[in-house]
């Protein structure tokens, strides 16, 4: 799982409540995939990002 957070200048990242998690769900040497859970009318759904090698 990786955590993103907008941190500004003088803030520490603990006190910043608001970013973004992403779960790593596949990697290998073709690409990878990310998948981001987002709140829909009170579910989890998913956001799944593919990342291919050229």
């Amino acid at each position: 799982m990786l955590q993103f957070k907008e941190v500004m200048t003088g803030e520490k990242a603990k006190n910043v409540l608001d970013g973004y998690r992403v779960e790593l769900t596949q990697a290998d040497d073709a690409g990878m995939v990310w998948r981001a859970p987002v709140t829909y009318e009170g579910k989890t759904a998913y956001i799944v990002y593919s990342f291919s090698r050229r």
